[in-house]
This record gives C-alpha cells, structure tokens and sequence, in this order.
C-alpha cells in the first residue's frame, strides 16, 4: 500500500512497484474478455493464454499461445462458478537466442493454430487457470486443434529435461 493506500501492483510498461496508478476494474475486464473457456482442455490441446495478468519479470509475458501438458483429469473445473486450471507450456515466435535442450522448435504450417515457425519454452511450464484460456481465433471461427503424438512426445521429453528429470 502507498501513503494514500492504493495497491501497489507491478507496472506494464516500466515493471516497477507502484509508479503507475492501481489499474481498475474495468481496464483489467477489457485485458481479459476475449478468454475464458468453459470445458476442460484435453493433453496437447493448443489454446491462446493471457499472462499479462498479475505477471513479475522475468515471468512469461504478453497473450501467446501454449499447449496443454496436463491429462484431463487435472484439468476439470471445481464447479460452474468456479474455473479449473491446467498446465500448460507456452510457445515463442522468437527463435531463442541460445538453444537449449527445454526449446522445441514447431516448424511453420504444422497445425492451422501455429501460423508461424514458433519454439516450446519447457523451462517457462506453469500451471494457470481456465480464466487465462481461450481457444485460437483464425479469422470468424475458433480452433481446437491438439499436438500430434510425435510433436507432444518432443515436448515431453524437453519438460524432463528441464525439470532435471
């Protein structure tokens, strides 16, 4: 709390602690509304992901795409009121600057959700809440498309590696 007792939250722009106002309510409806699915994503499926909510650098950034790594049974919702949450590895359309063994690059045109070459960032998995999550828009319709068995099984083993397993 600041002396005039708002909250103090990260800033979007500089990322310092209280030099920007406390966003309100409705700023931070309108960063989310395109998200919020309402069914339990399934293991591979490719979904859009806004982790400019609440984030901390060097946390993951910016409404990207990510797959879900999680199985199912993890992934159902507590109730109708109340969102689940899954686990998720987010996707980068930024070649990383050092390849790692947690980087799985996806080429370009491999699913209709991934419009690009883009590359797994294992080491940045986390689990988040349904409330994140939104299908890919491609043009007036939404896709849900999930990873191949081959493409989900580089993943996996790239989680392995970077969780020192």
């Amino acid at each position: 709390m600041n002396l005039l007792g708002d909250r103090l939250q990260v800033c979007g722009r500089c990322h310092r602690f209280g030099c920007c106002p406390t966003p309100s309510l409705s700023s931070l409806l309108n960063l989310s509304r395109i998200l919020l699915i309402t069914f339990s994503p399934t293991r591979g499926l490719i979904l859009m992901c806004n982790f400019d909510m609440a984030t901390v650098p060097p946390e993951m950034r910016k409404i990207r795409r990510v797959v879900v790594v999680s199985p199912k049974s993890y992934n159902k919702r507590k109730s109708m009121s109340v969102p689940g949450k899954c686990i998720v590895v987010p996707f980068s359309a930024s070649q990383p600057r050092t390849q790692l063994a947690s980087h799985v690059a996806i080429a370009d045109k491999s699913y209709d959700s991934l419009t690009k070459q883009v590359w797994a960032i294992c080491e940045m998995v986390t689990h988040v809440s349904h409330a994140r999550l939104d299908r890919v828009a491609s043009g007036r319709k939404f896709l849900s498309e999930s990873m191949n068995a081959n493409d989900l099984a580089r993943i996996e083993d790239a989680l392995r590696h970077s969780l020192g397993l």
